[in-house]
């Protein structure tokens, strides 16, 4: 019972964390183990565990504080991280937990002005299919609700975390 205790209170401490909090990014921040499951929103908005979309996922540019910039299909802003650029995903372990990669099973699906054209996949380290946006891995943040960006310009992780506009470029503001 006390060991459900300290790791209740060690997880909640970790998302506790705002935008901003989490580690630097440094060399000690590339994960040394198998990363764990990530979480990603339910199509009620809520974080659930792992995505189990039986289609392809849905992005969309959608209304947010920012403006019009990408989102899932309940408006949830998606965010790409300067430390990957157009290569494979470099968010695992605790990046992962505060910034959950978009997955899916199949091709995703562009609807409501996201192109087609600049969707694509990328395959993580657990075999998991990333969505990415003009070859960028995109990824939510834990703490957004749908249509409020709260963590847009942020460094952590060893890179900078921007919503996306509908050209698949980020939006510098």
């Amino acid at each position: 019972m006390q060991r459900l205790l300290i790791l209740v209170v060690a997880l909640g401490g970790l998302l506790a964390g705002g935008c901003g909090s989490g580690n630097s990014g440094g060399p000690s921040s590339a994960p040394t183990v198998k990363p764990p499951v990530q979480t990603i929103t339910d199509p009620k908005g809520a974080f659930s565990g792992r995505n189990v979309v039986r289609h392809g996922t849905t992005v969309k540019i959608g209304p947010t504080n920012l403006g019009r910039i990408l989102v899932d299909r309940v408006n949830k802003p998606l965010y790409l991280f300067t430390r990957d650029g157009k290569g494979p995903s470099r968010c695992y372990g605790e990046c992962a937990l505060a910034w959950p990669p978009l997955l899916t099973r199949r091709p995703p699906r562009a609807v409501a002005g996201a192109k087609s054209a600049l969707l694509g996949t990328s395959r993580r380290s657990d075999g998991a299919l990333q969505v990415t946006y003009d070859g960028q891995p995109v990824y939510y943040y834990r703490g957004d609700p749908p249509g409020i960006v709260r963590c847009q310009g942020v460094a952590e992780f060893g890179g900078t975390w921007y919503v996306v506009k509908a050209s698949g470029t980020a939006l510098r503001s």
